[in-house]
């Protein structure tokens, strides 16, 4: 797995590269980001993802599969990145065709203190062919970021998560299930997969009343 800093999750969730179940929602966003990574050129990407569907999750299964392909990667939370600039990344500078991903970026593009860090981390990653896998709720046109930032984020290919296959919906959620360490019974598993709409995020908020009750 690739060397990860500690992410601030909302929820206490243990991802692997492993563990991601790959379905339709996903899939289209998963090749777009090998196949671009893959070209050797210098290239910034944004996959946009609903809150609890599975953005940190497809993250690090792309980390997983990049570094299978001898990428090498680096995943970092957005409140971390000045901080890494600053105290690893001259340790430990960018090599040839490195992909960065960054979580919640629309949170990081948005803070003005990040604005010359997002610069400087675009010409570094040029300079080495690498590129900059971003993973926010936003869409890119509704960041409130310096105008700069906008201009250099126009080139940026965005992808989209979306929701699963029906047939998909039970693997998926036994997988949230078996992150928050829960169990339920034949009867309230049939309940969730009934849930509409077919996303999951209805999966995720079905367990998170259970646990509220």
């Amino acid at each position: 797995m690739p060397r990860q800093l500690p992410l601030q999750l909302a929820q206490s969730l243990r991802y692997s590269s492993d563990s991601f179940i790959l379905h339709q929602g996903s899939r289209s966003a998963v090749d777009g980001v090998m196949r671009l990574a893959s070209t050797g050129r210098f290239s910034v990407l944004y996959v946009r993802g609903d809150r609890c569907s599975g953005r940190t999750h497809v993250g690090v299964y792309l980390a997983g599969r990049l570094q299978e392909t001898s990428f090498p990667v680096r995943f970092l939370a957005a409140s971390h990145v000045a901080e890494w600039c600053v105290e690893d990344l001259p340790r430990e500078p960018l090599r040839d065709r490195e992909v960065l991903i960054i979580d919640d970026a629309d949170t990081f593009l948005a803070s003005e203190v990040q604005s010359g860090v997002f610069s400087e981390l675009l010409e570094r990653l040029r300079g080495k062919r690498g590129s900059l896998l971003l993973l926010g709720e936003k869409p890119l046109n509704d960041i409130q970021t310096g105008k700069e930032n906008h201009s250099r984020l126009e080139a940026a290919v965005t992808l989209e998560l979306g929701a699963p296959e029906d047939s998909m919906r039970a693997p998926l959620l036994g997988a949230i299930l078996q992150q928050r360490g829960r169990r339920l019974s034949a009867a309230k598993r049939a309940q969730a997969l009934r849930q509409e709409p077919h996303t999951i995020q209805t999966l995720v908020r079905f367990v998170d009343a259970l646990e509220q009750r």
